[in-house]
């Protein structure tokens, strides 16, 4: 996968891409597994707070990774914040909210 925070600084961007070896693509995948399961087990979302502390990983550590899930449309913010930081849901093509509207 493309790193999306690459793509912000213009011509830099062939030159960063092409030293991302194999295995820091492989890393960065599991870091968005790993993530993304997180959010869509949670039931009311996650922030990065919580992330960081049920991985025990940085905070700075996968901030890119959150933003290239955003970027897949994976998942996205719910415009809510909880312990000053932005509530995380994983995006579901059919909610059961919109299956219940619907019936």
């Amino acid at each position: 996968m493309r790193d999306i925070l690459v793509n912000e600084y213009g011509e830099a961007k062939t030159n960063v891409l092409a030293f991302r070896t194999s295995s820091e693509e492989a890393r960065y995948a599991s870091a968005r597994t790993t993530i993304y399961a997180l959010i869509a087990q949670s039931s009311d979302g996650m922030t990065s707070k919580e992330i960081a502390q049920r991985t025990g990983w940085a905070l700075h550590t996968f901030g890119g990774r959150l933003a290239e899930l955003k970027a897949a449309g994976k998942i996205r913010g719910t415009g809510q914040k909880r312990y000053g930081a932005e509530v995380l849901i994983a995006y579901r093509a059919f909610p059961m909210q919109w299956l219940m509207e619907a019936a």
